[in-house]
């Protein structure tokens, strides 16, 4: 059944920090959300569940803000793809590799383990809608196990995308009582259907790695999500990634670090301790 998972207007929208998650902070995950309070306020969404995914309609007349941190990751860390399909305006999202904006007709992809802002414009009527679907990123991995990356944009140009949107709909909008079984056929067969179709888009899957470069990304990524933590040493890294520490020195002397190199410099005294 379709719920109102929060209702935003000029009385109560600055509540919507802790208001925006639903009860007991069910949906998304911790991080910055704010609403543009010089416009109209009107924000409106509706969501259904069905297993472990969540299909959400958001509407809004006022531009919309969302960030999403390494502090949020450190002190939350759900781990979800959430799939966005642009109604009217837009999305920009900023993330670490860049910028790229969803129009409208277009798809879009975040991850909440990797820091990423975005924000919702609205169109030249005003309003702003999308579809987007919440999906638990190990439940994913069994349609697509690579790593999507985060940020990614495409025009809805192929038909695999049309047709997951709309079976995505029909589930959301469905007022006919659909048995649990068949809603749980409905989206594990939207979710292939648009995974076929990001496996044909240019750059929406990250280039398969080694074992040792993967466990060299689960390093980085633990470094820099405790990297504030004072306490943070060579054993505690080790213990955190289920390696030993010779194995962790090894990781961190051998290859380009990236985007990450930063941190293991910074950090060499105390991963020596």
């Amino acid at each position: 059944m379709t719920e109102k998972l929060f209702s935003f207007h000029d009385g109560n929208y600055l509540e919507c920090q802790n208001a925006f998650r639903g009860k007991n902070n069910q949906e998304y995950y911790l991080a910055d959300y704010k609403i543009d309070g010089e416009s109209d306020i009107d924000v409106q969404a509706d969501k259904k569940a069905v297993g472990a995914c969540s299909i959400i309609r958001l509407r809004s007349k006022s531009r919309l803000f969302f960030r999403r941190s390494w502090s949020h990751i450190q002190q939350d860390a759900t781990d979800v793809t959430v799939f966005w399909f642009v109604k009217r305006g837009s999305v920009c999202v900023t993330h670490s590799t860049g910028v790229n904006v969803a129009n409208e007709g277009e798809f879009g992809i975040t991850r909440s383990m990797l820091p990423f802002s975005l924000e919702c414009c609205r169109d030249g009527s005003g309003m702003h809608e999308l579809l987007h679907v919440v999906v638990p990123s190990h439940v994913f991995r069994r349609f697509i196990p690579a790593d999507i990356c985060s940020g990614f944009s495409t025009p809805m140009r192929r038909r695999e995308f049309r047709i997951a949107e709309s079976m995505f709909t029909e589930l959301l909008d469905d007022t006919e009582a659909l048995t649990e079984r068949v809603e749980k056929l409905m989206i594990d067969g939207a979710m292939s259907i648009m995974s076929e179709g990001i496996r044909q888009c240019d750059n929406a899957l990250l280039e398969r790695v080694s074992l040792s470069q993967k466990r060299r990304q689960e390093v980085l990524r633990y470094i820099e999500i405790h990297f504030s933590d004072p306490n943070i040493n060579a054993e505690m890294v080790a213990q955190g990634c289920g390696i030993s520490r010779r194995y962790l020195s090894h990781l961190l002397q051998t290859g380009p670090a990236g985007a990450f190199e930063r941190k293991p410099t910074v950090l060499t005294p105390r991963l020596s301790a």
